[in-house]
């Protein structure tokens, strides 16, 4: 089963469909403490975007050219979901692709 096959599987025995998740467009990156990139939504939530294989394959977040073309992307917020209040770093105004 693939991991979009499980994610949803997970949401149907929640109770909740795809359409009741909050799509959030990717305004910026930033690296994490741990040098992970996370990206900014347009929310003010950060999700993170990590190239960890096998787990997770993400190899357009090493390039600055694979970043900025994930630029205004849609991605489920489950912080959105949850009602949880922005990020610290949402107000600074400091996005930046790197």
């Amino acid at each position: 089963m693939s991991a979009v096959a499980e994610s949803r599987s997970g949401f149907e025995r929640a109770g909740i469909g795809a359409a009741d998740t909050m799509k959030r467009s990717i305004v910026g990156f930033h690296q994490d403490e741990q040098s992970y990139w996370v990206a900014e939504l347009d929310c003010g939530h950060g999700q993170h975007m990590r190239h960890d294989p096998p787990w997770q394959m993400r190899p357009w977040t090493l390039t600055p050219q694979g970043r900025s073309a994930r630029i205004g992307e849609l991605v489920n917020c489950l912080k959105c979901d949850r009602a949880e209040p922005p990020a610290d770093w949402a107000g600074s105004g400091a996005r930046r692709v790197a």
